[in-house]
Order: structure tokens, then sequence, then C-alpha cells
């Protein structure tokens, strides 16, 4: 869902991000900020559900199956 990811691929970001492009660090800035705000909304849906334990070993599940 991060409209970063959705219009960019990852090696034109990693390309940026290694040429130190200003529009590198932009778009890894709203990048992580959509990443915090979705974790964020899902931790606070999570503690009024009464999951929070639930949530935070999925989420460490999901994290950690990830590959960078």
């Amino acid at each position: 869902t991060c409209p970063v990811c959705a219009d960019f691929s990852r090696a034109y970001l990693h390309h940026l991000v290694k040429a130190g492009e200003m529009l590198g660090a932009m778009l890894m800035t709203q990048h992580n900020l959509h990443f915090y705000q979705q974790l964020m909304a899902g931790l606070r849906a999570a503690i009024g559900e009464g999951r929070l334990s639930a949530f935070a070993d999925a989420f460490r599940r999901d994290y950690a199956s990830k590959a960078f």
C-alpha cells in the first residue's frame, strides 16, 4: 500500500540512495513514514481489540521472514 513502492522500483530507489540524490532520501522518508503509520494503526487496533500479544507475535514472524 506504500505509494513509493507502488511507483518506484527497489533498484531505482537503491540507485538514488547510492548516488546521493536528494530524491532518494525523500522517497525513503516517505516509505518509512508510511511503514510506521501502518504499524501504529495496527497496534492501536490490536490494543483496542485486546489482541496485542497476537499482533506482536505475527508482526515479528512476518517481519523476520521478509527478504530484503
